[in-house]
Protein backbone atom coordinates (compact mmCIF):
# COMPACT_ATOMS: atom_id res chain seq x y z
CA UNK A 1 0.00 0.00 0.00
CA UNK A 2 1.37 3.67 -0.88
CA UNK A 3 2.36 5.64 1.93
CA UNK A 4 -0.45 7.91 2.94
CA UNK A 5 1.07 11.51 3.64
CA UNK A 6 2.16 11.59 -0.34
CA UNK A 7 -0.32 9.80 -1.76
CA UNK A 8 -0.45 6.58 -4.42
CA UNK A 9 1.59 6.44 -7.21
CA UNK A 10 -1.42 5.48 -9.84
CA UNK A 11 -1.07 3.70 -12.59
CA UNK A 12 -3.96 2.47 -15.34
CA UNK A 13 -4.11 -1.33 -14.68
CA UNK A 14 -1.76 -1.34 -11.61
CA UNK A 15 -2.71 -2.76 -8.65
CA UNK A 16 -3.22 -0.29 -5.52
CA UNK A 17 -1.90 -3.09 -3.15
CA UNK A 18 -4.51 -4.85 -0.56
CA UNK A 19 -6.31 -2.45 1.39
CA UNK A 20 -6.21 -2.98 4.83
CA UNK A 21 -9.87 -1.45 5.93
CA UNK A 22 -11.94 1.68 5.35
CA UNK A 23 -10.90 4.38 7.67
CA UNK A 24 -13.32 6.92 9.06
CA UNK A 25 -10.98 8.67 11.95
CA UNK A 26 -8.86 10.59 9.16
CA UNK A 27 -7.92 13.58 11.14
CA UNK A 28 -8.67 17.52 9.88
CA UNK A 29 -5.40 18.06 8.88
CA UNK A 30 -5.11 14.17 7.04
CA UNK A 31 -8.66 15.68 5.21
CA UNK A 32 -7.14 18.90 4.54
CA UNK A 33 -4.07 17.19 2.96
CA UNK A 34 -6.32 14.97 0.62
CA UNK A 35 -8.34 18.05 -0.67
CA UNK A 36 -5.44 19.73 -1.45
CA UNK A 37 -4.36 17.06 -3.23
CA UNK A 38 -7.15 16.61 -5.55
CA UNK A 39 -7.76 20.37 -6.42
CA UNK A 40 -3.95 20.24 -7.19
CA UNK A 41 -4.71 17.52 -9.86
CA UNK A 42 -7.92 19.00 -10.96
CA UNK A 43 -6.23 22.68 -11.33
CA UNK A 44 -3.13 21.05 -13.59
CA UNK A 45 -5.92 18.80 -15.59
CA UNK A 46 -8.42 20.91 -16.59
CA UNK A 47 -4.69 23.97 -16.70
CA UNK A 48 -3.44 20.79 -19.43
CA UNK A 49 -6.58 20.60 -21.27
CA UNK A 50 -7.14 24.59 -21.89
CA UNK A 51 -3.45 24.77 -22.94
CA UNK A 52 -3.41 21.65 -25.51
CA UNK A 53 -6.76 23.16 -26.71
CA UNK A 54 -5.04 26.41 -27.28
CA UNK A 55 -2.01 24.88 -28.63
CA UNK A 56 -3.64 22.95 -31.13
CA UNK A 57 -6.11 25.84 -32.36
CA UNK A 58 -3.50 28.83 -32.41
CA UNK A 59 -1.01 25.86 -34.83
CA UNK A 60 -3.40 25.12 -36.79
CA UNK A 61 -5.19 28.13 -37.60
CA UNK A 62 -3.15 31.06 -37.09
CA UNK A 63 -0.10 29.04 -37.95
CA UNK A 64 1.82 29.35 -34.45
CA UNK A 65 1.54 33.36 -33.97
CA UNK A 66 -0.09 34.73 -30.62
CA UNK A 67 0.10 37.85 -32.36
CA UNK A 68 -2.57 36.79 -35.14
CA UNK A 69 -5.02 35.54 -32.82
CA UNK A 70 -4.24 39.04 -30.67
CA UNK A 71 -4.91 40.97 -33.72
CA UNK A 72 -8.32 39.06 -34.84
CA UNK A 73 -9.41 36.20 -32.28
CA UNK A 74 -12.16 34.23 -33.19
CA UNK A 75 -12.91 36.55 -36.11
CA UNK A 76 -11.36 34.30 -38.75
CA UNK A 77 -13.66 31.92 -40.56
CA UNK A 78 -11.99 29.01 -40.26
CA UNK A 79 -12.18 29.24 -36.26
CA UNK A 80 -16.28 29.94 -37.06
CA UNK A 81 -16.34 26.79 -39.03
CA UNK A 82 -14.82 24.72 -36.21
CA UNK A 83 -17.25 26.16 -33.55
CA UNK A 84 -19.75 25.28 -35.96
CA UNK A 85 -19.23 22.17 -36.30
CA UNK A 86 -21.92 19.47 -35.83
CA UNK A 87 -19.40 16.39 -34.35
CA UNK A 88 -17.10 19.22 -32.35
CA UNK A 89 -17.40 18.64 -28.36
CA UNK A 90 -16.74 22.02 -27.24
CA UNK A 91 -19.02 25.58 -27.44
CA UNK A 92 -17.73 28.47 -29.24
CA UNK A 93 -17.55 30.25 -25.65
CA UNK A 94 -15.39 26.64 -24.78
CA UNK A 95 -13.09 26.97 -27.67
CA UNK A 96 -12.60 30.75 -26.60
CA UNK A 97 -11.84 30.23 -23.50
CA UNK A 98 -9.07 27.51 -23.83
CA UNK A 99 -7.27 30.28 -26.67
CA UNK A 100 -7.35 32.91 -24.16
CA UNK A 101 -6.18 30.76 -21.40
CA UNK A 102 -2.85 29.50 -23.58
CA UNK A 103 -2.44 33.46 -24.93
CA UNK A 104 -2.44 34.39 -21.22
CA UNK A 105 0.15 31.76 -20.07
CA UNK A 106 2.33 32.46 -23.00
CA UNK A 107 2.61 36.21 -22.33
CA UNK A 108 2.89 35.68 -18.36
CA UNK A 109 4.49 32.48 -17.79
CA UNK A 110 1.31 31.95 -15.56
CA UNK A 111 1.68 27.85 -15.69
CA UNK A 112 5.49 28.16 -14.22
CA UNK A 113 4.99 31.36 -11.92
CA UNK A 114 1.66 30.99 -10.27
CA UNK A 115 1.40 27.28 -9.32
CA UNK A 116 -1.97 28.01 -6.93
CA UNK A 117 -3.74 29.05 -9.72
CA UNK A 118 -5.77 26.82 -12.02
CA UNK A 119 -7.84 27.34 -15.43
CA UNK A 120 -10.57 28.85 -13.64
CA UNK A 121 -8.77 31.41 -12.03
CA UNK A 122 -6.80 32.37 -15.61
CA UNK A 123 -10.72 32.15 -17.22
CA UNK A 124 -11.84 35.27 -14.48
CA UNK A 125 -9.47 37.73 -15.68
CA UNK A 126 -10.17 37.54 -19.49
CA UNK A 127 -11.13 40.32 -21.15
CA UNK A 128 -8.98 42.73 -18.34
CA UNK A 129 -5.96 44.90 -19.68
CA UNK A 130 -2.91 42.63 -19.85
CA UNK A 131 -1.17 44.65 -16.80
CA UNK A 132 -4.41 44.43 -14.73
CA UNK A 133 -4.27 40.40 -15.49
CA UNK A 134 -0.71 40.14 -13.99
CA UNK A 135 -1.25 41.98 -10.78
CA UNK A 136 -4.53 40.09 -10.30
CA UNK A 137 -3.07 36.63 -10.88
CA UNK A 138 -0.22 37.41 -8.55
CA UNK A 139 -2.01 38.80 -5.93
CA UNK A 140 -4.31 35.94 -6.08
CA UNK A 141 -1.40 33.34 -6.14
CA UNK A 142 0.48 35.00 -2.88
CA UNK A 143 -2.83 35.48 -1.32
CA UNK A 144 -4.25 32.11 -2.35
CA UNK A 145 -7.51 33.98 -3.45
CA UNK A 146 -10.67 31.43 -4.05
CA UNK A 147 -12.13 31.76 -7.78
CA UNK A 148 -14.53 34.07 -6.25
CA UNK A 149 -12.49 36.18 -4.43
CA UNK A 150 -10.72 36.82 -7.82
CA UNK A 151 -13.73 36.99 -9.64
CA UNK A 152 -15.08 40.05 -7.63
CA UNK A 153 -11.55 42.13 -7.85
CA UNK A 154 -11.80 41.77 -11.12
CA UNK A 155 -15.21 42.51 -11.78
CA UNK A 156 -14.71 45.47 -9.85
CA UNK A 157 -11.93 46.77 -12.47
CA UNK A 158 -14.35 45.78 -15.63
CA UNK A 159 -16.56 48.07 -13.68
CA UNK A 160 -14.40 50.75 -12.85
CA UNK A 161 -13.98 54.49 -14.84
CA UNK A 162 -12.52 57.86 -13.54
CA UNK A 163 -14.56 59.72 -11.65
CA UNK A 164 -16.28 62.08 -13.98
CA UNK A 165 -15.37 60.40 -16.85
CA UNK A 166 -16.86 58.83 -19.71
CA UNK A 167 -16.09 55.05 -20.60
CA UNK A 168 -12.90 54.85 -23.29
CA UNK A 169 -14.37 54.17 -26.75
CA UNK A 170 -12.94 51.79 -28.70
CA UNK A 171 -11.70 52.79 -32.16
CA UNK A 172 -15.21 50.68 -33.58
CA UNK A 173 -17.16 52.75 -31.62
CA UNK A 174 -15.77 56.23 -32.56
CA UNK A 175 -16.31 55.37 -36.60
CA UNK A 176 -19.77 54.36 -35.81
CA UNK A 177 -20.31 57.45 -34.51
CA UNK A 178 -18.97 59.42 -36.95
CA UNK A 179 -20.57 58.24 -39.98
CA UNK A 180 -23.92 58.16 -37.86
CA UNK A 181 -23.35 61.79 -37.12
CA UNK A 182 -22.75 62.50 -41.12
CA UNK A 183 -25.88 60.67 -41.97
CA UNK A 184 -27.38 62.74 -39.92
CA UNK A 185 -26.29 65.83 -40.80
CA UNK A 186 -27.11 64.76 -44.56
CA UNK A 187 -30.81 64.38 -43.52
CA UNK A 188 -30.79 67.57 -41.83
CA UNK A 189 -28.91 69.37 -44.39
CA UNK A 190 -31.93 68.74 -46.88
CA UNK A 191 -32.20 66.25 -50.02
CA UNK A 192 -29.77 67.14 -52.21
CA UNK A 193 -30.28 64.16 -54.90
CA UNK A 194 -31.89 66.30 -57.53
CA UNK A 195 -28.40 67.97 -57.88
CA UNK A 196 -26.64 65.07 -58.58
CA UNK A 197 -25.68 64.19 -62.30
CA UNK A 198 -26.27 60.38 -63.61
CA UNK A 199 -22.48 59.68 -63.19
CA UNK A 200 -22.18 60.89 -59.73
CA UNK A 201 -25.65 59.26 -58.69
CA UNK A 202 -24.42 55.96 -60.11
CA UNK A 203 -21.34 56.31 -57.75
CA UNK A 204 -23.23 57.53 -55.04
CA UNK A 205 -25.30 53.78 -55.55
CA UNK A 206 -22.55 51.70 -56.12
CA UNK A 207 -20.96 53.25 -52.98
CA UNK A 208 -24.19 52.84 -50.83
CA UNK A 209 -23.94 49.42 -51.54
CA UNK A 210 -20.37 48.28 -50.13
CA UNK A 211 -21.25 50.23 -47.62
CA UNK A 212 -24.66 48.33 -46.94
CA UNK A 213 -22.67 45.16 -47.40
CA UNK A 214 -19.84 46.05 -44.73
CA UNK A 215 -22.33 47.08 -42.56
CA UNK A 216 -24.52 43.64 -42.88
CA UNK A 217 -21.13 42.10 -42.56
CA UNK A 218 -20.24 44.18 -39.42
CA UNK A 219 -23.58 43.53 -37.46
CA UNK A 220 -23.21 39.67 -37.91
CA UNK A 221 -19.74 39.55 -36.18
CA UNK A 222 -21.21 41.76 -33.40
CA UNK A 223 -24.57 39.56 -32.70
CA UNK A 224 -21.92 36.94 -32.75
CA UNK A 225 -19.98 37.86 -30.41
CA UNK A 226 -22.93 39.00 -28.23
CA UNK A 227 -23.82 35.65 -28.32
CA UNK A 228 -20.00 34.13 -27.57
CA UNK A 229 -20.31 36.51 -24.14
CA UNK A 230 -23.72 35.15 -23.30
CA UNK A 231 -22.74 31.93 -23.54
CA UNK A 232 -19.48 32.31 -21.42
CA UNK A 233 -21.67 33.85 -18.65
CA UNK A 234 -24.74 31.44 -18.99
CA UNK A 235 -23.76 28.12 -20.53
CA UNK A 236 -21.92 25.09 -18.64
CA UNK A 237 -17.97 24.95 -19.33
CA UNK A 238 -15.63 22.31 -21.00
CA UNK A 239 -13.39 20.58 -18.24
CA UNK A 240 -10.86 23.46 -18.86
CA UNK A 241 -13.52 25.96 -17.29
CA UNK A 242 -14.63 24.86 -14.39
Amino acid sequence: MAKRSGGPDYTPGKSLGKVVGARSDLSAEELDAVVRQLNGICRSASLEFALRVGALIIHHFYGGDMEGWRERGPKINSFRRLAEHPELALSAAALYRCVAIFEICERLRAASRWRRLGATHLRVVIGIPSDKQEYLLSQANEECWSVQVLQAKAQSLRAWRPRGGRRVQSLLDKRLRAIARCLQNWSVGGNSIGEQEPEELERSLQLLEKMKAAVEELSGELKAQRRRLAEMSDSGCCPAAQ
